[in-house]
Formats: structure tokens, sequence, C-alpha cells
């Protein structure tokens, strides 16, 4: 029998990542996909013990058991969830197996006489078919979650109207400490061509998560009207700008701080 180990990989992997989505989504722990894919590649390159006869001794449970450990430790940090992680991945291992298995021996007759029909790739398509509805269905619902929170800005700077659209941060409590008014951060170039020498700037000390500090520059315009479900809301706040994107795709070009509609 020949076996191609470039095929056990991809089989392993595709089996794996199938088992991570379904792991989180039982314990209802959000895992970036990213690690998932190095997780279940990682732990695809577990069935080499069984190809080579010089790694056969690493073909046992205990093995196999800190494998899944390992698997779920790189997809999540919590600690809380690696032991449960990992019994569940394990139990869903020994589930799928186990169908398969039986599938395979009670159809051995059949296939014998009538036709011989490989339920490996069918269980694999089912996978493959989980996996691309799975993220599909996560990317419309994201998508849809995300413009659910982008409204409509009208910006008044000397007569001159500026529309852009913002995405409202819930997480975002940022304020000019002296006028203590929200602050709306715009990309520069949506100011582009705009006037703002005879403004007051605002210096605005800001952090992000990881505790760095930062400093935007900003102004006060003469008036910001956001549009929330067809009602205009007018708000007094200060606009700072900055340089980089602050959407991959382009879905909006401005940030606004949670108290904005208040």
């Amino acid at each position: 029998m020949v076996l191609y180990l470039d095929e056990l990989i991809l089989e392993n992997f595709l089996v794996n990542l199938f088992l991570l989505q379904i792991t989180f989504r039982t314990i209802k722990k959000r895992c970036a996909l990213k690690r998932q894919i190095l997780s279940a590649f990682l732990g695809s390159l577990y069935v080499i013990v069984i190809v080579f006869p010089e790694l056969r001794f690493l073909n046992n449970k205990i093995t196999s058991v800190l494998v899944a450990f390992l698997m779920i430790l790189i997809c999540v940090d919590s600690k809380k969830f690696y032991l449960k992680g990992t019994l569940i991945y394990i139990g869903y291992s020994m589930v799928l197996a186990g169908t398969t298995f039986y599938f395979s021996i009670g159809n051995k007759g059949v296939n014998n006489y009538i036709f011989k029909f490989n339920y490996k790739k069918l269980a694999l398509s089912i996978m493959v078919i989980y996996l691309i509805i799975d993220r599909l269905v996560f990317y419309i619902k994201d998508r849809k979650l995300m413009h659910q929170c982008i409204y409509e800005v009208d910006v008044l700077i000397k007569e001159k109207n500026i529309k852009f659209k913002g995405f409202l941060d819930t997480g975002n409590e940022l304020r000019e400490p002296i006028t203590n008014l929200p602050v709306i951060v715009v990309q520069k170039n949506i100011l582009e061509g705009v006037d703002i020498k005879d403004y007051i700037k605002y210096s605005i000390t800001y952090s992000v998560v990881n505790g760095k500090l930062g400093k935007l520059q900003g102004f006060k315009p003469d008036s910001v009207t956001i549009n929330e479900n067809g009602q205009k809301i007018t708000k007094e706040v200060i606009l700072a700008y900055c340089d980089n994107q602050l959407s991959y795709s382009k879905d909006y070009g401005a940030l606004l701080p949670r108290g904005i509609l208040v």
C-alpha cells in the first residue's frame, strides 16, 4: 500500500480544523482563524509518527493527549479553557473516528459486490463544506453588525460641508481634557483641501490596549451633524485627525466615541 505524506497531512489538517471549529463553538469561545490554522497544521504533523518506524514510539495515548492540549493552548490564552477545550476536542475526535469506522465496516459487504464508495472522502468533503459555510455565515453576520454601527456624518468647516462615514466604537471614550468634548478621530485625507489654520488646535492624549500612549491634534469645527436612522443629531465635538487608514475595507473614515449619541 502506497501512502502519500502530503495527502495524509492535508487530510489531518482539514480534520483538525473542523474539530477545532466545533470545539470552540461548544465552549462558546472565539478564536482567531490564523491561530486555528496554525494549530491544525502543527497537529497534522503528528501523522508523521505513523509513517516513519523510528518515530512510532510516540504513537500512544499520552502523546495524543499532549498534542491535543498543545493545539488548544495555541488557540486560546485563558487557562480555564485549556482542560475543558482539550477534553471536548478529544471527545469529538473519538466520536468522529468511531462514526467513520462504523460506516466503513457497515458498508464493507456492499462495497465488495455493488460499488466502491470512499467514506473518507465523503467525510472530508462534508468538513470542507462546513468550514466554508461557517466562515461565510460569520463574515455575513460580522458585516451586518458592523454596518449597524456606521453613521453618516456631516461636518461644517468655514461654510464647507464635508461628508464621511463614521464607525461607532463602543470602547472609545476619548475626550478633549480642556473642553471635555467627545473626540471624533478622522482620517487626515478626508480633510484634504480644507483650511483649518484659523481654528484653535487641541492636543489629545490617548492610550491603546497595550498601554502605549499617543497624541492627536484636533480642532473644534463649526458644527457636526450625525444621521441616526433618518434623525439628524447636532453635536459639539473635537475633530482629531490621524494618518492611518481606519478601515482596511474602506467602509468608514472616522471613529465615533461612545458618548457621541447620548
